[in-house]
């Protein structure tokens, strides 16, 4: 058998379309980020996809199904 993996553990994340450089961001897909100001979240991350047109400078961890939600602000992104 396969060991169970948790979509949490592959610390991937989505951003809003401003923060992309295909929209006039800083960030492409599969840069690797350095995230700050958000408690347990802080660590580096792999930018994997686009949220919905309707967010600006937001960022959305992918989590494992049935995780609390949570929100933080004046988080802090920085390229690695």
């Amino acid at each position: 058998s396969f060991p169970t993996r948790r979509s949490s553990d592959l610390r991937f994340i989505a951003l809003s379309r401003n923060l992309l450089k295909r929209w006039k961001g800083k960030f492409n897909y599969g840069d690797s980020v350095r995230i700050s100001g958000a408690g347990n979240k802080d660590g580096t991350y792999k930018v994997v996809d686009t949220m919905n047109k309707r967010f600006k400078n937001r960022i959305d961890f992918l989590e494992t199904v049935g995780t609390k939600k949570y929100k933080y602000n004046n988080v802090k992104l920085t390229k690695v």
